[in-house]
């Protein structure tokens, strides 16, 4: 359990100390609850407060700390929103049972949820083990919960710790040789297997985060990652 706790805290501090040094970014807040006991909840949950409109060329400082954004009656000044992050580890111990149980009670916690905060809120997994680890969890996650949700992947493997850089997880990475045919990639992958990014205001991404989800036609995540990488070339 110690060990899933300094994992979540990694997890969670490497997104949110990034998020604070991004211009559009106006307030942070993260707390780690890993003992959940008979109620669902993310092992850790990190709110990121942001400007719609255009950001200011240097703002000079860190976001501030507002733990007030975690709230669920929380309301964000006009021309502001806020993300919900709901971070999930998994270090192999669950049954796929377990696996299952869980995912259906994130679906009764979801539609308990205010409306605005369950359009706002993606639920990140993250798994210590292997790639036919995450695909368990991913097939859980559809077959009993099928809410938005994005998966840890790195070089087309799933990963725990180890991304290349300490803000790896909130900023892009670039893909490709050349510099006229690089584009961003995310090192988080959706139900389908796409690529995204942390922030919600980037509009390349292929879906929003608040639009319906439609259905998973592919028997895997890895499937479907390689379906996605062969349609869309780096």
């Amino acid at each position: 359990m110690r060990t899933g706790v300094v994992l979540t805290n990694h997890i969670g501090t490497q997104i949110v100390v990034a998020a604070q040094r991004d211009p559009r970014v106006t307030g942070v807040a993260w707390v780690s609850e890993p003992f959940s006991g008979s109620t669902v909840r993310p092992d850790g949950s990190a709110a990121i407060q942001y400007l719609e409109g255009t950001p200011p060329m240097h703002r000079g400082s860190l976001a501030p700390w507002r733990a007030e954004v975690l709230r669920t009656t929380y309301v964000p000044p006009v021309g502001e929103e806020v993300e919900h992050l709901a971070i999930e580890v998994d270090r192999g111990t669950e049954s796929q049972r377990q696996l299952g149980e869980r995912a259906r009670q994130w679906r009764m916690r979801w539609e308990a949820m205010p409306e605005a905060w369950a359009a706002r809120t993606t639920v990140l997994w993250v798994t210590t083990g292997a790639e036919e680890r995450l695909n368990r969890i991913w097939e859980a996650w559809i077959r009993h919960a099928f809410l938005p949700a994005f998966f840890a992947v790195g070089g087309g493997e799933p990963v725990a710790v180890g991304w290349e850089g300490g803000e790896a997880l909130w900023e892009p990475r670039w893909v490709g040789d050349r510099r006229a045919e690089r584009r961003r990639n995310g090192y988080w992958r959706d139900l389908y297997g796409r690529p995204h990014l942390l922030q919600p205001w980037l509009g390349h991404e292929p879906v929003w985060w608040c639009e319906a989800l439609e259905p998973v036609r592919l028997p895997s995540l890895t499937a479907s990652i390689a379906a996605w990488d062969r349609a869309h070339p780096g």
